[in-house]
């Protein structure tokens, strides 16, 4: 049942990123926005009407730590991150699992991704 349950949050995951990672091959950076995608989820679940501010917090930290993010570049990430708490929120209300890894490894012309979650406490 255990490993069923990855499985859905895994796929789940995947599904409410989409805008997000949308037309994006590098598998660095693929990875690098499906963590994002795993807070703004993880904050849907863990602190549930405080997932905005949060979320800001998270990408001013982000924007002190790489020069190269424009302030539009934030702004755009920040709306895809809170709609992928949102759908969460919408779609999966009753998948109360949290991500704790998400891995992305390049096999051949696909990129496989491998997500792992946990029972929320």
């Amino acid at each position: 049942m255990e490993s069923n349950t990855k499985l859905i949050a895994s796929d789940c995951l995947k599904e409410v990123a989409a805008d997000l990672i949308k037309g994006v091959n590098d598998p660095l950076q693929l990875k690098e926005l499906l963590v994002l995608a795993s807070i703004a989820w993880n904050e849907s679940i863990l602190n549930e009407g405080k997932e905005r501010e949060r979320i800001q917090e998270l990408l001013k930290i982000s924007q002190k730590n790489d020069a190269q993010l424009s302030s539009l570049e934030v702004l755009e990430v920040e709306d895809c991150l809170v709609k992928v708490s949102e759908l969460r929120k919408k779609q999966y209300p009753d998948i109360r699992n949290i991500i704790t890894n998400v891995e992305v490894e390049q096999k051949g012309k696909f990129n496989h991704i491998e997500v792992t979650s946990a029972p929320a406490k």
